[in-house]
């Protein structure tokens, strides 16, 4: 578990790990990785959970980062992910083991997350765009609307969500664990897909139940910063993950969509600089142009995109010399 600047959720879901979860306390390590608050949360949660190995990061290294450091100290043959704005269903823990002991080729189990009340879906499935934007179908329907099928069918899936998730931790580590370019977002659709590539499933297991108040963590970040990330980690996972074949084609429209979605998201004209439409008073053409934060962000996005390039290119090297799988059938 990692906690930035939110002591509360915390440790309301450390005691609810330690009081409702239904799985021998010898064998459940509890980490939780404080990622240089600097609110006096560490303190805090030291006094709260004293049986909790505490790891105090010496700077913010986003979920990716601070996930990564935890695995640094687990001891278990599985690492288990849980946000802190979420609480565990009484066989969360229980469900997923009981995946991963009874069928060796599942490399990861996707928990069932509704939200806080349990009366909409936050995720129960991942599925992936052709221009490689992830998502979680059904995500803030009602649970009465979503048929059982979909609900409580265990299934293969692309990604888990990170916010609940199982993973064997010999293999988690084996790949690197969660790409910690990313800071947050799209860290688990890129795990989800590396493993897919190399053979791995991912698995639903809707008996492995959270309950989350969705991006509870994120209170008070604009959204701006939020969309940001999610473009530049969607073309980094896509770079990533796709064949040659299918990135050629695939990111020059996905870069020419980012810029749609960024002139619409803004409200921009996108016409206005045609020559056909220049002004009478010339001295126009030299007045500020208003650009709204939601629109500049996934504008910067793809040049940050582009400045994580450089490394990219072993990483993608790693994930296609390991690949044993096409694209998932399930991405759309």
């Amino acid at each position: 578990m990692v906690n930035y600047r939110g002591a509360d959720d915390t440790i309301t879901c450390l005691r609810a790990l330690r009081s409702e979860v239904d799985y021998p306390a010898d064998r459940l390590q509890v980490i939780c990785v404080d990622n240089a608050s600097g609110d006096g949360s560490a303190e805090r949660l030291r006094e709260a959970a004293p049986d909790v190995e505490l790891v105090e990061a010496p700077e913010n290294l986003g979920f990716a980062g601070g996930c990564n450091l935890g695995v640094r100290h687990a001891r278990g043959e599985v690492v288990a992910f849980l946000n802190n704005d979420a609480r565990p269903d009484r066989d969360w823990v229980r469900a997923a083991v009981a995946v991963l002991r009874a069928e060796p080729t599942v490399g990861a189990v996707a928990s069932k997350v509704l939200d806080w009340e349990g009366r909409t879906v936050d995720f129960v499935d991942g599925g992936l765009t052709w221009f490689g934007m992830g998502y979680k179908r059904h995500a803030g329907q009602p649970v009465d609307a979503v048929s059982p099928d979909q609900l409580d069918a265990p299934r293969d899936v692309l990604f888990g969500t990170g916010s609940a998730m199982f993973v064997r931790a010999e293999l988690f580590r084996e790949l690197g664990g969660f790409d910690e370019r990313y800071f947050m977002f799209y860290e688990d659709v890129d795990l989800g897909w590396r493993l897919n590539l190399r053979g791995w499933r991912v698995r639903y297991e809707p008996r492995s139940l959270t309950f989350h108040r969705h991006h509870g963590s994120m209170g008070g970040v604009h959204s701006a910063r939020e969309f940001y990330l999610l473009e530049r980690n969607a073309l980094a996972t896509l770079y990533k993950n796709l064949s040659d074949e299918s990135l050629a084609k695939v990111l020059p429209a996905a870069l020419a969509l980012a810029v749609r979605r960024a002139t619409a998201r803004g409200e921009l004209d996108a016409t206005q600089l045609e020559i056909t439409r220049r002004p009478a008073d010339r001295s126009e053409d030299d007045a500020p142009v208003a650009l709204s934060r939601d629109a500049l962000a996934r504008v910067l996005a793809i040049d940050q995109f582009v400045e994580l390039l450089p490394p990219l290119p072993e990483s993608r090297r790693v994930d296609q010399s390991s690949r044993v799988r096409t694209t998932p059938t399930w991405s759309r």
